[in-house]
């Protein structure tokens, strides 16, 4: 590698201070621009000699390609997707540094994702039965601040923190329920529904990379359905700005969590014929984030079990009349609809996929619907239509407790 100066006072300062490396065991680490040297992105080169030509003001130096985690046995890096403002109190207070940011763009994880997907079908003979997500969404952003420290003579060498904060995070969860005929076993399925890269992230060549990944899995158990019927039902859940959860790569008493007491809006139900139903379905949505930063993998996350439903419907029926309150109405239906939730944070020093310690930052459950809905007809006929929707008639909403559950180790 040769250095050619045209200022004669910079040359001679130059050589002052390379000489040191023509010292046994002395070795400089070099990094180059993007561009320069054959390489598209910043490169480390280890230099051990340097002969300088005071004729034409230049330095050979000899070195050699190294990489990034053999060039540095020492370094702290943070990284935050929602930018860093420019001289942050991370610096000791007496480091006069007039470092600067290179770059200021943001880079925030884009959490906008449709997910409508058949979670169950069956058919036997004449009876067929669905279980769809007709209106299942996330929405918002997720930024992440990783602050990293490695040390190759410490214990442990590598150590740190991901902290996860939302904006605008809510999800829609919207199921439909089909049957053709009365169903006598258990419908049941487990798939996979979504599994794509997110927008966003970070990208520094040959330095860090943070890629987000959305996976969405879902389960559906019907247990059994005594008429032909279709139903709808459902949840929007929004996650409040101000929610924040850290966690450390090595110690998880140091994890920690604020917020992610979520509101939730109840959509339905509806229902259009009589019917007993009685059944679970679980949407699970997970945000992994792997990031490879100066070659250590690590990883970060939420996992949103949220929500899973159980549904108890049952329809009744008196020629005396009083079915849900009204004196007049024979045919009815008792409509119930109880929420659990779930929310994980996750991390460590693996891929995501790999990691198995989670802590908990919400576990609640809660009423969503009960109420009762009144039918056209007779007890004798035990047939007819609905005469009102439950839209809104009997719903829980809210927000739901949060019980916080004890951290867990990775």
């Amino acid at each position: 590698m040769n250095f050619t100066f045209k200022d004669s006072d910079k040359f001679d300062s130059v050589q002052k201070g390379w000489s040191w490396m023509n010292v046994d065991n002395h070795t400089v680490c070099l990094v180059t621009e993007p561009g320069t040297c054959g390489n598209d992105r910043r490169q480390p080169y280890r230099a051990t000699y340097v002969v300088f030509d005071n004729q034409t003001q230049t330095a050979s130096v000899t070195a050699s390609n190294w990489t990034w985690e053999a060039a540095l046995p020492k370094w702290h890096m943070r990284i935050n997707t929602a930018g860093l403002l420019n001289m942050t109190a991370t610096a000791d207070a007496a480091d006069d540094s007039t470092l600067e940011k290179r770059i200021d763009q943001t880079a925030s994880l884009d959490l906008t994702q449709t997910f409508n997907a058949n979670f169950a079908n069956v058919s036997a003979g004449d009876l067929t039965a669905s279980v769809d997500c007709t209106d299942c969404s996330t929405r918002g952003t997720l930024n992440l601040d990783f602050d990293v420290s490695f040390d190759l003579f410490a214990d442990p060498a590598l150590s740190g923190t991901a902290s996860i904060t939302p904006s605008g995070v809510g999800a829609n969860i919207e199921l439909g329920l089909t049957v053709s005929a009365e169903l006598t076993s258990e419908l049941s399925a487990d798939i996979t529904i979504a599994d794509v890269a997110l927008p966003g992230g970070v990208d520094i060549l040959g330095v860090a990379k943070i890629g987000p990944q959305f996976v969405v899995a879902a389960s559906a158990g019907i247990d059994s359905v005594t008429a032909a019927t279709t139903i709808s039902f459902g949840v929007a859940i929004d996650i409040t700005d101000d929610s924040v959860a850290t966690v450390d790569f090595t110690d998880s008493t140091n994890n920690a969590f604020s917020g992610w007491t979520p509101t939730f809006t109840t959509i339905g139900p509806n229902l259009d014929a009589s019917v007993s139903i009685s059944g679970s379905v679980g949407p699970e949505i997970r945000i992994e984030i792997d990031a490879e930063i100066v070659g250590k993998g690590l990883s970060a996350g939420l996992k949103l079990v949220a929500p899973e439903f159980t549904l108890d419907a049952s329809a009744q029926g008196t020629p005396e009349g009083g079915i849900c309150g009204d004196d007049n109405a024979q045919l009815g239906i008792e409509f119930e609809v109880n929420l659990a939730a779930e929310l994980d944070a996750f991390g460590g020093i693996a891929a995501a996929s790999d990691l198995s310690g989670v802590f908990t930052l919400l576990s609640t459950a809660t009423p969503i619907f009960s109420t009762c809905v009144t039918l056209a007809g007779t007890a004798a006929s035990a047939v007819g239509s609905l005469t009102q929707t439950a839209d809104g008639v009997g719903a829980f909403g809210g927000v739901v407790g949060s019980i916080p559950a004890a951290s867990a180790a990775p």
